[in-house]
């Protein structure tokens, strides 16, 4: 990716023209949300706050879509993008027709049934939503503030969930357990787990591993990966020009990523990311297991 703008501008604003400049992801997300609604209309019963979040969802994209059209300055696509995944789980509306879908879907049975059990999941935790509003860029700190805020939203109805009929049968809680199972042993981490989990904290902590991981943690580590690399290469570009290399505490964050990213390797990279995820799943089994002391 090639960094926009000139040396004499702050990264933060050249990191916003760089990637706040295309509307393909707003594309991509009306796209999507339009079928999402037409499918699930056809499948249940949308209560109208459901409807009302949806077209208040497909309006916003579209002010968004006319906006990059017109060249609207990338601090206010900035803002519609934080609105955006602040609102992408419509203060409920998202979950309570996740749950309404939940409740009207059968047990996966026959071929590859863990897998599309494990797909069931995946839909049910938001992840895939998480994942998706992560494209609409926005800069490190401010995506990590947002993002983490929209995923610990999303994690306390993890429980609401879990009662939805298509993961509370006896086959779908034994499909849930195999996937409990196998993160355990992928995890190996040396945090300790009760032997005996009940079914329910189980779905949550394999709905919180997903949400944590692909809603949060993999994508914004994609995202400090390559705003690292151009804020280096914004950094070589003022020192060439003979202009005062940028500081702050993002040059020293972003100075961080990239010490780190220079000791990674072909071997330590893939080690160091597994044991990072093997911490995700025990974090998620921990506040699985609080949630449930709680409620």
């Amino acid at each position: 990716m090639k960094l926009s703008g000139d040396h004499t501008q702050r990264f933060a604003q050249r990191w916003l023209l760089t990637t706040s400049t295309n509307c393909a992801v707003d594309m991509v997300s009306l796209v999507t949300l339009l079928l999402a609604w037409l499918l699930l209309a056809r499948r249940i019963h949308i209560p109208p706050f459901g409807h009302a979040w949806m077209a208040t969802q497909c309006l916003q994209i579209t002010v968004q879509i006319v906006l990059c059209r017109r060249g609207a300055s990338p601090a206010w696509r900035e803002l519609g993008a934080a609105t955006f995944r602040l609102n992408s789980f419509g203060m409920g509306a998202a979950n309570a027709i996740t749950k309404l879908w939940l409740d009207q879907t059968a047990c996966q049975t026959g071929r590859l049934a863990l897998a599309r059990h494990a797909m069931l999941m995946l839909l049910s935790s938001g992840a895939g939503t998480l994942l998706l509003i992560q494209a609409k860029a926005m800069r490190l700190s401010l995506a990590l503030a947002v993002q983490l805020f929209v995923v610990l939203m999303c994690m306390q109805t993890n429980s609401t969930m879990c009662s939805g009929a298509a993961l509370t049968r006896p086959l779908a809680q034994q499909q849930t357990h195999q996937l409990f199972q196998l993160l355990e042993l992928a995890s190996f981490s040396p945090l300790p787990v009760a032997a005996k989990v009940q079914p329910a904290t189980e779905c949550a902590a394999v709905l919180g591993y997903l949400q944590l991981s692909i809603g949060l943690v993999l994508p914004l580590l994609a995202q400090a990966a390559l705003e690292s690399s151009l804020f280096q290469e914004h950094q070589q570009q003022r020192r060439q020009c003979g202009v005062r290399p940028e500081s702050g505490y993002m040059q020293w964050v972003f100075d961080a990523i990239g010490s780190l990213g220079e000791a990674l390797d072909r071997v330590t990279f893939p080690a160091a990311l597994w044991m990072l995820l093997g911490l995700l799943w025990k974090l998620s089994v921990v506040i699985a297991y609080r949630q449930a002391e709680g409620g």
